[in-house]
Parts: structure tokens; C-alpha cells; sequence
């Protein structure tokens, strides 16, 4: 990784901001650039701004995100298909907690995902909703 011109300005609802530096890596065969940067934790955000040689190129500010009408359906014994507002959150994360945690999917769009879980039973769903810059959490028994 080097050093890009890149960094990321977060500012929490404390209204606390946090510019951390950003570095550059192609992490494939393909001449795709990623950046990569360890921020601290911040808190509540109420927003995210990319900054390159000190502009701001893009900013993105929390909205609120509410899990709303989430409906939870075993299809069958290796399957649940969890439905949401996706207005209210746009991105959903869902992870199984029993033995052990398992990630059954990650930033899930369109308000509806069939997620397959191997058998999992008992335990709990985590979802996590997200706009992308705020996030709600719930748990919810296993259907």
C-alpha cells in the first residue's frame, strides 16, 4: 500500500471529526485500486466525507434507518427468506447466533433476501440495517 492523496473525514453526532489518511493497493490481477485506512471508532456517525488532496469528493450524511416490517419465513429446513422496508434501510446484514456466530449475508438490497443457513436451528437472527452510514441493529428468534 501507498501513500494515495486519499484520506476519510468522519463526524459523529458528538460532533467530534476524525481525518484519518487513506493508502492505495491493487489487491487483484485487475487494475482495480482500492483504499485501505484503519479509522477509530467515532461513535454515532452523522457523516462520511472522501477527501483527495484536501476536497471533498463525495459526502455522505446519516439518514435516519429504521427496521420496518421485517418479516421473517422458513421456506424450508435449510432456507428463511427475511423481507424489510428497504426505503427505511437500504442495506441489511444478517448473522446466526447459536453455538457459534455465522454471517448468513452481508449489505443484502431490494427489501427481500433468501438466505440459506446450512442446517443452523435454534439460536438467533441478528439483523443489522444500514443506509450506509448509520446503522439499527435486531435481534429476532430463529424462525
Amino acid at each position: 500500500a501507498v501513500d494515495s492523496g486519499w484520506s476519510v473525514r468522519l463526524t459523529a453526532t458528538s460532533g467530534r471529526t476524525v481525518l484519518a489518511s487513506l493508502s492505495s493497493a491493487t489487491l487483484s490481477e485487475s487494475d482495480e485500486v482500492h483504499l485501505l485506512g484503519v479509522v477509530e471508532d467515532v461513535g454515532a456517525l452523522e457523516s462520511v466525507e472522501l477527501v483527495h488532496q484536501g476536497v471533498v469528493v463525495l459526502r455522505q450524511t446519516a439518514s435516519p434507518v429504521a427496521l420496518e416490517k421485517v418479516q421473517l419465513t422458513r421456506v424450508d429446513a435449510r432456507s428463511v427468506r427475511v423481507t424489510w422496508n428497504h426505503h427505511a434501510a437500504p442495506f441489511l446484514s444478517v448473522a446466526h447466533f447459536g453455538s457459534t456466530r455465522t454471517t448468513l449475508t452481508l449489505r443484502a438490497t431490494g427489501g427481500s433476501v433468501l438466505l440459506a443457513h446450512d442446517d443452523l436451528e435454534g439460536g438467533q437472527l441478528e439483523l443489522s440495517a444500514s443506509s450506509g452510514v448509520a446503522t439499527v441493529r435486531q435481534r429476532v428468534t430463529m424462525p
